[in-house]
């Protein structure tokens, strides 16, 4: 263990836990450097050195509010949250190689973490430069309890808000200020993550379903079919390469054998997804004679309804359990790859251009059905 260093452990230690409690410093002596040491001798070190306490003391409240001060909506509104210290710290950290598999985020993806934060901080008047640990955990535990929200827990709704999506961003912005105890909040998946494994439905079944949603609206059955056919996810922003509705006319080739779209995944990496030449001359219909742009301008509303439809006129002891009817048939491929490989995860997750760990933790195991199924066949073996 390190010797203890009043020089150089007190100023760093006052800073990374925000505070100048000699009673909470003289703590953190004996935690980190194992030496006891009172309050009164963390006292006396900085009035020996009176420029660094004055120097910290300016850090901590200078102009920002203290604890008992309510944060004000100026701090959020006109470009100053994002020009404060910390905030920007943040946006640099995802600008750099250390934001993502060494590689820099996507912009959009970047706006959107930002306003993640400055929407968490406001709501719970928060102050960015003043966040701690704590702050992170009482926002969590206001989020789970809130009432007037509800989210999917598998395949029922439960109270309060999932605050997976706040977890990662307020832990990724504590752990790019080097606040201490980041890696303390455990992200995990959203709510419901991984009960896909129960949405499964035979190929043929699909297949009348994709007909049927295709003599609907051709534009809807062939971004169902592009789905089926590669697992791309169905996306949220018109524009954006993002899923389905990023896909863009130029990004789309025409092969000898395959075709094949190039789509940024999550506004992080961007793929070649392949599919057979029946989707892409379905593809070209839907194009026509446009040369660049989006390939799809149908409202994502329309996908939606048509495949509510479609799921309770096809699969109707499947729909109730389908949240996003509008990318249900990422899911059909990924069930379908899974079977036709014989679990071969590492090969679906390459196909899907996802981590098999991501696809095993989403789709891998049995179905619950299978389960049950597997019980009953068990219990008379065990009781023999």
């Amino acid at each position: 263990m390190t010797d203890y260093k009043p020089s150089r452990d007190l100023p760093a230690w006052a800073r990374q836990e925000q505070t100048l409690s000699w009673t909470k410093l003289a703590g953190m002596v004996l935690d980190k450097r194992n030496e006891k040491v009172s309050p009164d001798s963390v006292e006396k070190w900085f009035k020996r050195h009176p420029e660094v306490y004055e120097a910290i003391k300016g850090e901590l409240v200078g102009n920002l509010p203290t604890e008992k001060e309510v944060v004000s909506d100026a701090t959020f509104e006109n470009g100053s949250f994002e020009d404060l210290k910390r905030v920007k710290e943040f946006q640099f950290y995802m600008e750099t190689k250390r934001g993502h598999k060494g590689k820099s985020l996507h912009p959009e993806y970047i706006k959107k973490q930002i306003q993640l934060l400055r929407q968490v901080c406001r709501e719970n008047q928060k102050h960015p430069d003043r966040l701690t640990l704590r702050d992170a955990q009482e926002i969590f535990l206001v989020l789970e309890k809130d009432a007037k929200y509800q989210h999917w827990d598998g395949t029922k709704k439960v109270l309060g808000k999932d605050s997976s999506t706040y977890r990662k961003v307020l832990k990724a912005f504590l752990k790019a200020n080097s606040v201490a105890g980041w890696e303390k909040i455990g992200v995990g998946k959203p709510s419901g993550y991984g009960h896909y494994k129960d949405i499964a439905a035979e190929h043929e079944t699909v297949k009348q379903m994709l007909e049927w949603t295709v003599k609907e609206n051709f534009e809807v059955g062939t971004i169902d079919e592009l789905m089926y056919a590669t697992g791309l996810r169905i996306g949220t922003t018109p524009g954006v390469p993002h899923g389905i509705f990023g896909c863009q006319i130029e990004n789309f080739k025409r092969g000898q054998e395959w075709d094949s779209i190039k789509v940024g995944e999550k506004f992080r990496e961007e793929y070649t997804f392949e599919f057979v030449k029946r989707v892409g001359d379905m593809i070209e219909k839907v194009i026509g004679e446009r040369k660049t742009g989006d390939i799809f301008t149908v409202d994502k509303r329309l996908v939606c309804k048509l495949n509510r439809e479609g799921l309770k006129k096809f699969l109707p002891e499947l729909e109730p359990s389908i949240v996003m009817p509008n990318h249900v048939f990422r899911h059909f491929c990924a069930q379908r790859l899974k079977k036709l490989t014989n679990g071969n995860s590492a090969f679906c997750a390459e196909r899907m251009h996802c981590s098999k760990q991501s696809f095993d933790e989403s789709y891998g195991g049995i179905t619950s059905q299978e389960f049950e199924e597997e019980k009953t066949r068990i219990r008379p073996m065990l009781e023999a």
